[in-house]
């Protein structure tokens, strides 16, 4: 289901970013040889950001800040909500409880179990997004953000969690790209 929705949808998505996306050349069918979807991609150029050496320039902010601008303005229409289809990446929160509990329950010894769960109990008390899904990518890192030879972001790769959700989601950039 992946690669069907960026196949139907990244072309869309694509024409609205300030940066390029690895746009879908060509998408074949599961077969006896290779028992699912696959797809060949249009090579965009530069460096992953998690190969990078420096990156703590204050401009990739901004940079980004322009990206999830633009990527929140892309018209929805049609594109689905979050779901098994993306990992639930944009859902709300209330709908990772039970999983995330079970995960708590779980931690290793010297992590602090009731105070993560307090931080988590915050989260679950905080507003929920009203309004129509707006497109979110869902898993912007490192790695899936591409530097050009000036360090400047020219691409956003790896569409797989993109869904038309809640657009917090994509403030994970914070903590996964920003140091």
């Amino acid at each position: 289901p992946q690669l069907a929705g960026e196949v139907q949808w990244l072309d869309r998505i694509a024409r609205a970013l300030p940066v390029a996306v690895p746009d879908v050349v060509h998408a074949g069918e599961a077969s006896a040889l290779l028992p699912w979807p696959w797809s060949v991609r249009r090579w965009v150029p530069g460096t992953a950001m998690a190969e990078a050496a420096e990156l703590g320039d204050p401009e990739l902010a901004g940079e980004l800040g322009a990206i999830l601008e633009a990527l929140q303005g892309v018209d929805p229409a049609g594109i689905p909500a979050p779901g098994p289809h993306n990992f639930g990446r944009g859902c709300p929160l209330a709908q990772r409880d039970g999983v995330t509990r079970a995960s708590l329950a779980q931690l290793p010894p010297g992590l602090d179990a009731g105070q993560l769960g307090r931080v988590w109990a915050q989260a679950l008390a905080a507003p929920v997004h009203k309004g129509p899904g707006r497109v979110v990518h869902g898993d912007i890192n490192r790695g899936n953000l591409v530097l050009d030879r000036n360090g400047r972001i020219a691409g956003l790769l790896d569409w797989g969690g993109m869904a038309a959700g809640d657009p917090a989601v994509d403030l994970m950039a914070a903590w996964t790209v920003l140091d």
